[in-house]
């Protein structure tokens, strides 16, 4: 099932037997640019890097299809930022997918796994 033009998912055998996940970028939209996709959640464009198409995109679509979080209250683009320590005075640490309880998306309000 594809949900974007610019995104599709083929399965392959591939190596030993193993059945392999492929992704292939297309550009049947021209706004898109060569080598990206869309955010699932934000709906930018981001750099088609295989974290992103084999585990930032998948889980995404994960949590709002499969276990009903609402995107709004899903956070992947700009990367919410959190401090590494307690003790740092600056939010440094980029998180991928920032799930929160409720759509005002702050620091308090953030599901840690």
């Amino acid at each position: 099932m594809v949900k974007y033009p610019c995104f599709m998912l083929l399965y392959g055998w591939g190596g030993v037997g193993n059945l392999q996940l492929r992704y292939t970028i297309m550009k049947s939209r021209t706004d898109i640019k060569e080598g990206y996709i869309i955010d699932y959640i934000s709906g930018e464009q981001v750099k088609a890097s295989p974290e992103e198409l084999q585990a930032v995109q998948v889980f995404a679509k994960q949590l709002v299809e499969d276990y009903g979080y609402p995107k709004t209250y899903i956070q992947t683009r700009p990367q919410f930022r959190v401090k590494a320590r307690p003790s740092d005075t600056k939010k440094e640490y980029p998180i991928d997918i920032a799930v929160f309880v409720d759509e005002a998306k702050n620091e308090d309000g953030i599901y840690y796994c």
